[in-house]
């Protein structure tokens, strides 16, 4: 590839052949931003532009109507964010529009995640928006979940996460609204949680009329100080649901789900027996060390979930 200094402009033609050959490593390029036309902040990729950047982001080339073509930035991201919300709708976490996903790419410092309100069964990886670090829009057309706030303090503070997922789950969140935290009860806890799932201490009124989805993100940064975020990749919002991280967007649904089968076993557990006591540290250390670490052992090389 060449220096990006080493030139401004590009015609059609030379995108269009670099793209051709360059598409099965995903090419790397984008467009320039049309001030005139777009808002400050927001990159329209289209070929049609001129004096073209190139920029470090993967991008693959789309159709876009009769004649034109466009490019789309983190073709792979987009789609592996599309998957893990529909996997949450799949396994019956989401109602209607109710919670999203996302992922970031950490060489780009770039997240994308689900757009604001758009139904799942109409939504497409065109429609995933991505943003920068600092929530600015890069590129879509919709509007970011209104909790991109909250995903983007877990990534600046939780290095090891490439992916987050928040639902309103609701056995999760029955948890979250009681603002207790989930004990580990047995040992499908324990394989994948090294010690309850915790709880936020409630946001402040200040905290909730300031900056509501940051703050949320701050609380849950503030808590995970000490616990260790690969220990227990999720929390509970105090009077709010869960948010789960992991480190592909995949993985932070996957743990969406445990969670909420866990947080529902919890739930029946002390119906039965109100006074349940929490596995003993012994077993919890046996389950959670066996999947997890350098001495594990469950599983295959790709880790897959047999039993």
């Amino acid at each position: 590839m060449p220096n990006p200094a080493s030139f401004t402009r590009t015609t059609k033609a030379d995108v269009a052949s670099r793209l051709a050959v360059e598409r099965d490593r995903m090419v790397q390029l984008a467009c320039p931003l049309k001030a005139a036309e777009e808002p400050e902040g927001c990159w329209p990729y289209s070929i049609d532009g001129i004096d073209r950047k190139r920029l470090q982001l993967g991008a693959t080339l789309r159709s876009v109507g009769k004649g034109t073509q466009e490019i789309m930035l983190l073709q792979a991201l987009r789609q592996a964010v599309l998957d893990a919300n529909l996997e949450l709708v799949s396994r019956g976490l989401v109602l209607y529009t109710f919670g999203n996903a996302s992922g970031i790419s950490r060489e780009e410092g770039l997240v994308a995640i689900k757009p604001s309100g758009v139904p799942y069964e109409s939504m497409s990886v065109e429609d995933i928006v991505i943003t920068d670090m600092n929530g600015r829009l890069v590129e879509g057309k919709l509007r970011p979940s209104s909790d991109l706030a909250t995903h983007l303090e877990i990534y600046k503070h939780f290095p090891e996460s490439g992916g987050v997922a928040h639902t309103h789950s609701e056995f999760a969140t029955a948890w979250a609204q009681a603002q207790r935290p989930i004990p580990c009860f047995g040992t499908t806890h324990a394989d994948y949680f090294h010690g309850p799932v915790p709880v936020t201490a409630a946001l402040t009124p200040n905290e909730i009329a300031g900056d509501y989805e940051k703050n949320t993100g701050t609380a849950i940064c503030r808590l995970f100080e000490q616990l260790g975020t690969d220990r227990v990749p999720a929390v509970l919002v105090a009077g709010h649901a869960p948010f789960c991280w992991g480190a592909t967007p995949s993985e932070a649904a996957h743990n969406a789900v445990i969670l909420e089968a866990v947080a529902r076993i919890a739930y029946y557990t002390i119906g039965i027996a109100r006074d349940a006591a929490p596995l003993t540290p012994t077993l919890h250390d046996k389950h959670y060390l066996r999947k997890h670490g350098k001495n594990a052992y469950y599983g295959q090389a790709k880790n897959e979930d047999k039993e």
